[in-house]
């Protein structure tokens, strides 16, 4: 193809234009290619050997299709990019992203950690004998599951090898090694769930809807965040029953009614980034859940960074990338303090009724 024909192809590709919409003629797949198609859209290259570098470490996709949207203008009919955008322009929001995906998959591994133990004490509840735990897992679960113990024992999980050897599996051991989303799928089944309901703050859900918190809500974010993908623009898309769960799961999240219809009004029967930040703050314990609170606020006041004239938080208010409401910070506030104060309330309650109180001997 001569240099004419693959500068008509590059005027009539988009940068918007999601890869897997492109006709297959489209795809630009050399490295020379791709800069030159990013010099036709007008990105201001300050090193072309460094931006060179950076497509082939990060890939030309990953970065210049999902993080240039901020950075588009319509110049003629056509896309460009802004005046002054660089390949760092870019750069900048996609380190802002991966910085904010590391936060969340750290926190997100916590609660995993909490609901791992807290199912696992359900099992031992319903089934006593540890032995006969295995039964409760189906054929396919338990035989895969398995098979990753084993993978775990010979790669220096060597306290393993003992339950391999044996072939005697434990609920705990089983559910240690068990697939986000298998774990979950368990749930339903369990009969002594009160406490962990309890342990959730979600007494008056059941076993169901807690399933569907979990599974449907918050394992898509736990996934695109375990593989470093775009947090950026990403939402889970809701069902009519899923929707009704979500608010009610919503309302009982945000006690303040002002704050949960910005909320509510921004979302648009999604679920965003910033309603997975809720669910975090709310289903964490307290410690961990202001600790969390602490690290995010302070990430993101040290990231007020400039880029290409955009200030970091008009890109979390933008409807068309993060979609935070503009009262991000009150609202996340309001839900921390809210769980806090519930559960000293709590705590203050039952260390009064597990004390007898002293006799005032001045009456």
């Amino acid at each position: 193809m001569n240099r004419e024909n693959k500068d008509k192809i590059i005027d009539e590709i988009t940068l918007n234009t999601p890869r897997e919409e492109l006709d297959p003629r489209d795809l630009i797949v050399d490295v020379e290619e791709q800069i030159h198609f990013l010099i036709k859209k007008n990105l201001k290259i300050t090193d072309q050997e460094e931006l060179k570098h950076i497509i082939e470490n990060y890939g030309f996709n990953r970065l210049f299709r999902r993080y240039s949207k901020p950075f588009i203008t319509n110049i003629n009919g056509e896309e460009k990019y802004k005046k002054n955008t660089t390949e760092i322009t870019i750069l900048q929001l996609y380190y802002f992203d991966y910085k904010l995906t590391n936060i969340l998959i750290k926190y997100l591994g916590l609660l995993e950690a909490k609901l791992t133990s807290n199912i696992t004490h359900s099992l031992d509840l319903q089934i006593p004998n540890v032995v006969n735990q295995a039964s409760f897992f189906s054929r396919k679960r338990l035989r895969n599951t398995k098979n990753i113990i084993k993978t775990n024992a010979k790669n220096g999980s060597t306290y393993l090898q003992t339950f391999v050897d044996a072939d005697i599996y434990p609920g705990w051991v089983l559910l240690g090694n068990m697939p986000f989303g298998d774990k979950l799928f368990l749930f339903p089944k369990l009969k002594n769930t009160n406490s962990t309901l309890k342990n959730f703050y979600l007494e008056g859900f059941d076993n169901n809807s807690f399933k569907t918190i979990f599974f449907d809500f918050i394992r898509p974010f736990r996934n695109i965040s375990a593989h470093f993908d775009r947090l950026l623009k990403f939402h889970v898309q809701l069902n009519s029953n899923q929707i009704s769960i979500f608010k009610t799961f919503m309302k009982k999240i945000i006690p303040n009614s002002n704050y949960f219809n910005k909320t509510m009004i921004k979302n648009k029967n999604k679920v965003h980034s910033f309603d997975l930040i809720l669910m975090l703050t709310y289903l964490l314990g307290s410690s961990a859940a202001e600790v969390f609170f602490e690290v995010l606020t302070e990430f993101i006041s040290k990231e007020k960074v400039n880029i290409n004239g955009f200030l970091v938080e008009e890109f979390l208010v933008d409807e068309k990338l993060y979609n935070w409401p503009n009262e991000w910070k009150e609202i996340l506030l309001n839900v921390l303090q809210a769980k806090t104060k519930d559960e000293s309330s709590k705590f203050n309650n039952l260390y009064k009724s597990d004390i007898p109180q002293e006799e005032d001997i001045t009456k």
